[in-house]
């Protein structure tokens, strides 16, 4: 389990999360801005999974520009977590560049638990 953000996503994602193993396969999902929709299983590439149209992007964009992120940017870990643990890292593209946050070692937020609730639907009906 590293506190280090990962590389930012390729200029064009407007959201990436990924989960690492404590052994370090990785797997997730992201959405590009022009509504491509992918995801990556097991440490395999990044596939399409569909693609979202212009008013579920815009949705997705408003929710992420919403979910107050910038505030919480960075590595959480809660106290007496076990090294070696999973993490997520969750990775927008808002105003000026990439904002990471990144939960380890169990770490919970508030603020991606509401914007997981909001957006996931999204990525599910927007779909095509």
């Amino acid at each position: 389990m590293t506190g280090e953000a990962p590389a930012p996503p390729p200029p064009g994602v407007l959201v990436q999360s990924v989960y690492t193993t404590g052994e370090g396969v990785s797997s997730g999902w992201r959405v590009w801005d022009d509504g491509r929709h992918e995801s990556r299983v097991e440490g395999g590439d990044w596939v399409a999974a569909g693609r979202l149209g212009p008013d579920a992007v815009a949705a997705v964009r408003a929710a992420l520009e919403d979910a107050g992120l910038a505030g919480i940017a960075g590595a959480h870990r809660p106290e007496g977590a076990r090294p070696g643990g999973g993490a997520l890292w969750f990775q927008v593209a808002l105003g000026d560049g990439p904002v990471s946050v990144g939960l380890l070692g169990g770490a919970r937020s508030p603020e991606l638990d509401a914007l997981m609730a909001a957006i996931g639907p999204i990525l599910v009906t927007g779909v095509s």
